[in-house]
């Protein structure tokens, strides 16, 4: 007799009696419990962590395109630093004058306009000899190098004279130069 204990006892037979209900109900809430889990917990983690990737993927394409436009910011304003072609002569001259300012002789310059495969800009560039003292040599260079920000030296070989105390230089600068005034203006599609 496998329930003969619900047979010993009128109670007992009647508290079985709601027993096996309630325990069908919380069977049957646990399985809903867990049918529930299964079918809203699961798709709203998937949908979390989906959410999640596309926001950080958001994020992510902010922040470059915001790297992007300070850059342009940062090019246009170069850009507009640089000096025009029509100016490369201007620039020759200005270097010849300071370098007479400071006592350092000068006596010719050469100069070259290539452009460069990107087609944006041109690259010009001046080569010369120079002699004087070596101070006043290396403050040319110094006003060189601070008047005319975007001029930048390419080569530089310096020797002692041998008949004097100067000293001989031989200098190759280089600057790039908007080509014209139509093209001063870039747009993003040529950066």
């Amino acid at each position: 007799m496998p329930f003969s204990f619900i047979k010993q006892s009128q109670t007992t037979l009647q508290v079985s009696k709601h027993l096996i209900p309630m325990t069908l109900v919380a069977g049957l809430s646990c399985l809903m419990a867990l049918g529930m889990y299964v079918i809203v917990y699961f798709p709203a983690q998937v949908s979390l962590q989906n959410s999640s990737n596309t926001y950080a993927s958001v994020l992510q394409i902010r922040k470059q395109k915001e790297d992007a436009q300070e850059t342009q910011k940062t090019l246009s304003n170069i850009w507009k630093e640089l000096p025009a072609q029509k100016d490369f002569t201007r620039l020759s001259v200005s270097i010849a004058s300071l370098a007479k300012t400071h006592h350092v002789h000068i006596p010719g310059m050469g100069y070259d306009l290539e452009t460069p495969r990107h087609k944006l800009a041109t690259k010009g560039i001046l080569s010369f000899e120079a002699s004087g003292q070596y101070k006043a040599i290396r403050t040319f260079i110094f006003e060189l190098e601070s008047q005319w920000p975007n001029v930048f030296i390419e080569k530089l070989s310096v020797e002692r004279s041998k008949k004097s105390n100067d000293v001989g230089f031989k200098m190759k600068i280089a600057t790039f130069l908007r080509r014209s005034q139509e093209n001063s203006t870039l747009s993003s599609q040529e950066l």
